[in-house]
């Protein structure tokens, strides 16, 4: 038992609760205009529309509980799993997937702020 052996080093608890790690449960805003911009924008660059999915394993939930429930995430989609993948020793974006992203993120802000 983990608890009485907690109490013997002085540690202090009302007990183990299970949990899952840190993320927040948040869902993303009906109709959010600016995920059909984003969206748009994609496909301008790159030819096709993104999937739309959740977004396990990032940030994004500390964004939407603490800033605004329209944040959303646009970025990168290599496979977890994958060599090459998010948090990986060997992790690394393609050149060109980084071109791309700017371009899409820089006619996003263009569009959203209105400038031309």
């Amino acid at each position: 038992e983990i608890v009485p052996a907690m109490r013997r080093l002085g540690f202090k608890s009302k007990g183990i609760y299970k949990t899952t790690r840190y993320f927040h449960y948040n869902g993303g805003i009906e109709n959010n205009t600016d995920l059909d911009l984003i969206s748009d924008c994609a496909a301008l660059v790159t030819g096709k529309h993104p999937r739309r999915t959740g977004a396990s394993l990032s940030d994004l939930n500390i964004f939407m509980k603490y800033g605004s429930p329209l944040s959303f995430n646009y970025g990168i989609s290599r496979d977890f799993n994958l060599p090459g993948g998010a948090h990986q020793p060997d992790e690394y974006i393609d050149c060109k997937e980084f071109l791309d992203l700017t371009r899409v993120l820089a006619h996003f802000v263009a569009r959203y702020c209105k400038l031309g």
